[in-house]
Formats: structure tokens, sequence, C-alpha cells
């Protein structure tokens, strides 16, 4: 009543391929081996024979910005050319503002702690050097009455940046006049010019002083306020129209020119906006492209200046992205400054330069997959559309993983949030995240009170993460801003943490690259010819935690045969009379459950009927492992699971096994092991229980798991195949 010897005749001939096929994309005018050739051109360029440093070796403005570019472009700051400029910068680095500004950025870039005397100095001649107007001009006048313009105080604010990012105290007064300064000059049209205000405003002025009133406002915060007090600055939304409308990467708008030196205030606007797009163009992807393509044959771009912004576009633009903030409709960006403080703090703690920039709900998902995080946060969740849903889920099923926070604590959004999870992955719950998990375990040990995450494990993980608690107004540094928030240090601890876990996940990449995504739900357009329906057997253990696992395997079968073949799993409780109608049923989960008697009493007389259960515990959970043991102790009290001989016709039913590989969790627990373990119940000399407490169904998801303690995929692919085969063929 249970076999179907065609289907197992069908599955016996099966292999699983090694990979799903991916569809063809078109390759990007500029990728990332052609920015990262162009970098190293550039770099040896500067240090090679008769080098800038060199040829520029009195001129401590230039030697400063050349080390700068090296610095950025991967040039170590042992290297001897380096070595050799920073004698004559440290040596002479005060005189104009030029000079002072890019020596306190190279000497703070070099050796902080090293330079820690000149950076003080230097920081105290910039501070003097800031005319009554609030900017700076080329030097210092002594009633500091004379014009400033917008080029020198760009620098003069840099090097006071790099100088505080180094750990020397500059009065916020400076930045407060500054911004003072910035306000007045801009223009009608949202823009600025060289100096004063115009009516025509050109590119390389507007997006340097955009990014001087981002430095003045992060050194100017305005400390705790009521949360959602923020409010963005005017001016600089003004100044971002202007250059969305003006954009351009092959010349300087509104001016003419080299546009090199407006592109490294471009660069720097895009990444302190966090925008991956100006006007709705991918400003890096387009300035990269037109510097890699403008290269000459000696690894230059003409004159050094235009060399070295050249490398600081390509090199500090294509830093890897950690999170996306996703933009959509709603109260969804309270402070701007939450991530960015975040990121900062698991940059220096994780070793790793890492970025972070706002993303649209409504973008593509391989622009959504470009970073291993997305931050949905807010004070509502309105509810996605079908498609949105889809996106989510085949973000996450390419290796994503979605935090979502109540901002303020939100009671609105937590229920938002309760709701649309049930939509989203109906078989799932969201449950609080297990106190030994690696988010709350590594690098920092999260303290008891300040475990806030609740979790909805998909795929074998916790994919996605939810904050109850105001998070971010902790990553900003106002503790005070919401009900509950965490403090600055448990906030930004727990945050690294996080982003340390899903990095463990999926890799960094470069902002060009084309990231491989999980097959969509909405390509199995054609019907499938044959059908195979698995039974999962439900349990208050997670008993669906890999949702796109069947059809990830019917993919993989159908590539073999003939006829299209779809997998469905079907949840079912073990007392359900309808489990009969399925010859093999599956059991999985991530947690413990308890069976009642009637449970274990029904599913007993499934098995002694002629039913086949395998099961595997998910991620190789040991939580779950012991309810297994425990639930089939309850089943077949008489019985107990046995570890199969390596003669088991299991291990030959369809694949020969004789050896098998695991994942480096196992490894380190097993060292040396290689043969299969799959333990089981026998009935009358027939196998109906067969049961891996090692991982085998994650391996046939679109992403490594690489927490799991289960086995490699290959060696995974072939059991399933096997257990599939036996369970409807013997």
């Amino acid at each position: 009543m249970f076999r179907h010897p065609c289907l197992g005749t069908l599955m016996a001939s099966l292999c699983l391929a090694t990979s799903l096929p991916r569809p063809a994309l078109a390759r990007p005018a500029v990728g990332p081996a052609d920015v990262a050739q162009a970098i190293d051109r550039g770099c040896r360029a500067l240090i090679g024979s008769g080098s800038a440093i060199e040829r520029h070796a009195r001129g401590v403005g230039a030697n400063a910005l050349v080390v700068v570019a090296l610095l950025h472009g991967g040039t170590p700051a042992s290297d001897p050319h380096i070595q050799q400029a920073m004698e004559a910068i440290s040596a002479s680095f005060l005189g104009d503002t030029y000079r002072t500004s890019l020596a306190t950025m190279a000497m703070a870039a070099v050796d902080a702690t090293r330079y820690r005397g000149e950076l003080k100095e230097a920081a105290a001649w910039l501070a003097q050097a800031q005319n009554r107007d609030g900017g700076w001009r080329y030097r210092v006048a002594h009633d500091r009455k004379q014009t400033s313009d917008h080029s020198c105080t760009q620098f003069a604010l840099l090097g006071l940046h790099a100088a505080v990012e180094a750990g020397v105290a500059v009065d916020a007064a400076i930045w407060r006049r500054a911004a003072v300064y910035l306000a007045r000059t801009q223009c009608p049209d949202g823009g600025w010019i060289y100096q004063g205000r115009g009516t025509k405003s050109f590119g390389s002025m507007t997006a340097a002083s955009i990014g001087s009133l981002y430095l003045c406002e992060r050194h100017t915060d305005p400390g705790p306020l009521p949360c959602g007090a923020y409010r963005p600055d005017p001016r600089i939304a003004r100044g971002l129209a202007w250059i969305s409308r003006q954009f351009a990467v092959d010349r300087n708008p509104g001016r003419g020119g080299t546009p090199y030196y407006y592109l490294y205030a471009l660069e720097r606007i895009g990444i302190l906006s966090a925008r991956p797009t100006l006007g709705g163009h991918d400003w890096y992807r387009e300035g990269a492209s037109y510097i890699v393509r403008r290269q000459r044959a000696d690894g230059t771009w003409g004159e050094l200046s235009d060399t070295c912004f050249a490398l600081l576009f390509l090199a500090k633009g294509r830093a890897p992205l950690l999170v996306q903030k996703v933009e959509r409709e709603g109260r969804w960006n309270e402070d701007p400054n939450d991530v960015r403080r975040f990121i900062d703090r698991a940059a220096a703690k994780l070793g790793t330069p890492v970025a972070w920039q706002h993303v649209s709900l409504a973008a593509d998902v391989q622009d959504w997959a470009l970073s291993p995080l997305l931050l949905l946060s807010g004070r509502e969740l309105i509810p996605f559309a079908d498609a949105e849903r889809r996106k989510l889920r085949r973000f996450v099923n390419s290796g994503g993983s979605l935090l979502f926070e109540a901002q303020c604590s939100s009671e609105q959004f937590d229920a938002d949030f309760r709701a649309e999870m049930k939509r989203l992955y109906p078989d799932t719950q969201v449950r609080p995240l297990e106190g030994d998990h690696p988010v709350y375990t590594t690098p920092y040990a999260i303290a008891p009170g300040h475990r806030i995450l609740e979790a909805v494990w998909v795929a074998c993980r916790p994919a996605i993460l939810y904050a109850p608690r105001d998070l971010t107004s902790g990553w900003a540094g106002r503790a005070n801003r919401g009900p509950r928030a965490l403090s600055h240090e448990a906030a930004l601890r727990l945050g690294t943490n996080l982003a340390a876990y899903v990095l463990g996940i999926k890799p960094l990449q470069d902002r060009l690259a084309q990231p491989t995504l999980a097959p969509d739900e909405a390509d199995d357009k054609v019907p499938p010819r044959n059908t195979i329906t698995i039974a999962l057997l439900v349990h208050g253990g997670h008993w669906n935690p890999r949702p796109s696992m069947p059809r990830n395997l019917a993919r993989a079968l159908s590539q073999r045969t003939a006829a299209r073949t779809a997998i469905e799993a079907r949840g079912i409780e073990p007392t359900d009379p309808k489990l009969y109608d399925h010859p093999v049923v599956h059991m999985t989960g991530t947690r413990e459950f308890a069976w009642t008697a009637e449970q274990a009493a029904a599913l007993r007389q499934y098995l002694l009927a002629g039913g086949f259960l395998f099961a595997d515990a998910c991620a190789g959970e040991r939580a779950f492992d012991a309810a297994f043991r425990a639930a089939m102790a309850q089943v077949f009290p008489d019985r107990t699971l046995a570890l199969l001989p390596a003669s088991h016709p299991l291990y030959r039913a369809g694949n020969m096994i004789d050896k098998v590989a695991y994942l480096p969790p196992v490894q380190r627990e097993f060292p040396g092991l290689d043969r299969p373990r799959i333990e089981g119940i026998e009935i009358d000399g027939r196998l109906a229980v067969a049961y891996s407490p090692l991982d085998i169904g994650c391996a046939l998801e679109d992403y490594p798991c690489p927490y799991c303690r289960g086995y490699a995929p290959e060696s995974a692919r072939q059991l399933a195949v096997n257990l599939l085969v036996y369970g409807t063929s013997f």
C-alpha cells in the first residue's frame, strides 16, 4: 500500500547535479577586476621609478595627497616610499590650509599614535586659521576677516575630521561656525560656487560643501532627543537636489574641465548620504566606468592631483556593503546616523572596512543582495505586496539576513511585524533567540538583559531577526530617545555580534559584483508532469525550517529527466488518517518538542503498516536531536536507534556511498570522520526509521550553512537521493 515502483525506478536513475542553473546576467560596463587593476596600476605609477613622491619631494601637500591615495589604494603604511614621504611631511606640515589639512589626513592614516603630537599641533593650527565668517582661505589672516572659499574650507574640515577620528579633541564651536558659513553661502539654486554666493553653482564646490555640511553635522551632535525628533538638514537636501539634477561623471557640472576633483567630492557625498544613486544614476558604477576607461598607458590620469583623486574615488567608493537600510512607506529613517555609528564600530572590531547605504523596497533583489543584511526599521510596517514578499524570500534563500526593528519600541510596528511574518512564512513562528546563539556570544558576550532579539528560522538558521525594543537609537548614541532603548555601548556590541554572524553566512562582496541568487519562485511557469509529495510531520519544534528545499530538489531532479518533476512538502499531523496516503514522511526541526501518547501511537501504527520515516536535525541542532530520540523511545519503547552498517542497502540505493564529506563544525567535532552517520530502527528486517543527527537538508539550499553541523553539499545530495529512493522502492 505504500510502495510506488515506477517512482522508485525513476528516482533510482537519478544523480543530483552539483549546482543549480543560474540565469545569464549581462556583464556591467566595468567590473571588480577592472577597478582592482586600475587601482593597482595607479598605485604602481605613483611609487614607481621617477615616482610622484620623488618628483614632488619638496611639496608637502602633494606628498601628503599621494600618501593618502596610496593608503586607500591598498599600499601598506610600512612601504618605504610612504615612510620616506612621511619624514618630509612630519618635518614641515604647517604653513597653509591645503598643506596642513592633507598632512593631517596622511599622519592620521599612517600612524595616529606615532604622530599624536603633530596631529594636535595641526588641529590647533587649523582651528586658529578659521576666518570670522566660519570658513578658510589659503593662509591665516591676522584679523581673520578675509573672505573664505569652499575648497579650502572643504580640506580644512577634512583635516579636522581626520584629527578627531584619531582621538584629538576639536572644539564643537568650530564646526558650528563652519556650518553657518556654508548655510550663508548656499546659492539660490541649492548649490555653491567657489566664493560667496552666486547664480550659477557648479559641481565640485557643491559636492565639497555638501560633504562639509555632513561633517559639521557629525561633529555637532545635539545629544539626547525624544525618539523621532531628528530632522534632516534642509541645506543638505537642497544641495543633493542640485547634484541630482546636474549629475555627470565626465565633467564638472556647470564648470567643465577635468572631473577628478569633483568626483573626489562626489564619492564623499555618495557615502555620507548613504545613497546608491543620485538623480537616478548609480554614482559609483558610472564614475568608476569613466575613470577606468580614461586611465593612461603609464597608469596615471595625467596630473598628479587628478591621479590621486581618481584613485581615491575608485578605492573609497568600492568599500563593500555590510548593511542596507530599506527605504519604504512610513517613518523608516528616524535617525540617519544610527547605522553609520554601528558600521564604524563593527569595522573597527572585526578589522574589516565596510560601508552601508539606503536601498529602495522597489529595487531589484540583486541590488539587495549586494549586502548580507537588510534593515527594516520604523514605527509602523505597512504590509508588503506579494511581489515584495517573493523578493524578500528570494533574498533570504540566497543567504541574506533581515533585521526588523520597532523604532522607539513601537507597539504598532510590533503588531505589524508579527502579522506580516504570518504572511511571509506561514509555517514558522517568531520566537526569542536562544541565549547561546553566536549573536549573543561572538565577539562580545552579551549580558542577559540585553538579549532582546527574536527570530524566525528559515533554512536552518535564524534568517529574520527582530528587535522589539529600540536598538538603532542606541547605535546613534541617544539612549534616552526611545522607551526601553539599549545604551550606546550595549547596542553597538549587539550590532557588532550581529555583523559577525551574518558575515559568517554570506561574505562581503564588491559593489560592482553580480550576486548569485536563488531561483525565483515565479520561474516555475511550466506545469510539472510528475509530482512527488513528501509529507512533513508537524510538531512543536519548528517542523518546516527549510521551505525552499523541496523546490530546489525538484529542480535538480528535473535536470536529469525528460519529465518535469515537482516535489511538494505537505505538513501533516501524526494522527491524520491521510498520513497513510504517503509512503514516505520526513521530519526535521530546530528545537525541542514532545508528542502526546495519541500522536506516538498513531506514528507507531503507520510505521508498523509499512511506512518509512526519514529525519534529520536541522543544522544539527542538539535540542531537536534530544527531543527526537525521546520521541522515538515513546513510539517504540522496545527498540532503539542504531548506527547503520556501511553495507546497508540504503547506501547503495541510487548512489554508491562509501565515504562522505562534512562541514567544518563536524570536522572540528569529529576529526577524520568520513563515513555517514545514519541511525535506524528496523521492523521485521525492514528499515522503518532512518535518522541523521547531522544535517542533510540544509545543503540543498542555495547557499552554504557554515554554522551547521552537517554534511557537505554533494554528500548531502547523494544521501537525500538515497533516502528517497530507499523509501519509495524497498
